[in-house]
């Protein structure tokens, strides 16, 4: 179908901190959340740390029951398994950090994002004294460096929601260092490369004052490079491969157009964690986008059943996501009035923080209105997805459509 939104869709609206006289948030949480988080989590069972790390037997199997249960929104059986974790083996690297995010996690689902703030920060003021008492006994630790460098990551994030710049620059920064040292003192731990892929990356789609400070603090800022690290940490991080394949995933998909590239990282996050919410909309928002229809229709009734058993402080954001996945289906099936309805129901529901789906919908109807016959609802749908500006690539096929139809009302 002739100027079809399905493979130029905008996505998780990245956004990113660009300096321009000030610091402002120009790429959203899909990016932040993990660059200034640096989550490391855990691959499974056939993955242990190196053997000459020695470790309390039972300590590994209890992080990897936590990881699970926490990918699959069983957070009080994760919490039980990370204490356990950390009491067979005290000076355990990574539990202390995937503990704070499981809390952080079930209280954003159970709580909503403002009670979540304040749980994230007050587990992450408890955890910082603990990884700086390990790191004494251990102070070239490299683990123990990556993971107090993901815990001011992680305050750096609350900060930014809170707005206080001054913070998001302070604890991102020395999160940064931290991890910077991790990986100068140990090149071969593959978990390092999610952060520093990150920020390469996303300082290389930056601007000039953006790409000469990342140079400044030791970053190399250039897209293809962060795309490798981030898929040398995707193949073989024994803790981070499930954010790197995720992030791949969204980048690929949404920034990259490279929508089997994507997918392959979906089916295998879904695959591994079938029950997680986010890696399932993930994977049906990547098939329709990648235009697979028969694939959509017949993993919609999965959607569905996940909808049905949402917590209710997050069924909208799902149902947002849901519908938008039908109307990309629909609209690309032909039905344009269903199409239509779903897309309106988006933009007049809309409640998510970030506003990648928002341009979904509003591009789409877009190009209904255009299919139409209505040359200036349509403009006003651009200007509306114009006006997000989300960086994303959907961005100058908007301005495109919009300029296209403004050259023919002169």
């Amino acid at each position: 179908m002739a100027g079809s939104p399905v493979a130029r869709m905008p996505v998780s609206a990245i956004q990113f901190l660009k300096l321009r006289g000030k610091i402002h948030r120009r790429f959203n949480a899909a990016f932040l959340a993990l660059t200034l988080c640096f989550p490391g989590w855990v691959r499974g069972q056939d993955h242990e740390r190196p053997a000459s790390v020695e470790q309390p037997a039972g300590a590994e199997t209890q992080l990897w029951r936590g990881i699970n249960a926490m990918y699959s929104y069983r957070f009080e059986e994760a919490a039980l398994a990370f204490d356990s974790t950390m009491a067979l083996d005290p000076a355990h690297a990574v539990a202390p950090f995937v503990a704070v995010a499981n809390r952080w996690l079930r209280s954003l689902t159970e709580e909503g994002a403002a009670a979540s703030h304040v749980a994230l920060l007050g587990s992450i003021e408890a955890t910082i004294p603990r990884y700086q008492a390990l790191l004494k006994a251990d102070p070239d630790s490299p683990e123990l460096l990556l993971y107090l460098g993901s815990t001011y990551g992680l305050k750096a994030r609350v900060a930014l929601s809170q707005k206080r710049w001054t913070t998001v620059v302070t604890s991102g920064l020395r999160g940064w260092r931290l991890v910077n040292r991790a990986h100068e003192a140990d090149t071969s731990m593959a978990d390092a490369y999610l952060p520093i892929g990150l920020f390469d990356y996303y300082t290389g789609s930056g601007s000039a004052p953006v790409r000469f400070m990342a140079r400044l603090f030791g970053m190399h800022p250039d897209k293809q490079r962060g795309i490798a690290e981030l898929t040398k940490a995707a193949n073989e991080a024994p803790h981070a491969w499930i954010e790197a394949a995720s992030t791949l995933a969204i980048l690929l998909a949404y920034i990259e157009d490279q929508q089997l590239n994507a997918l392959a990282h979906a089916d295998l996050l879904v695959g591994e964690f079938p029950d997680n919410f986010y890696f399932n909309f993930l994977r049906g928002d990547i098939l329709v986008r990648s235009g697979q229809l028969a694939a959509v229709r017949q993993f919609l009734p999965r959607l569905e059943e996940l909808l049905e058993v949402a917590h209710p402080n997050q069924y909208l954001e799902w149902q947002l996501k849901y519908s938008t996945i039908v109307a990309l289906l629909d609209y690309q099936q032909g039905d344009l009035a269903r199409a239509r309805k779903m897309c309106d129901w988006v933009i007049s529901n809309y409640a998510m923080e970030f506003d990648w789906h928002l341009g979904m919908a509003l591009y789409t109807r877009g190009q209904i209105n255009e299919m139409e016959g209505h040359p200036e609802a349509a403009r006003t749908d651009y200007l509306a997805a114009l006006r997000l500006d989300n960086q994303t690539y959907i961005m100058p096929l908007t301005r495109e459509a919009h300029n296209r139809l403004s050259q023919v009302g002169k």
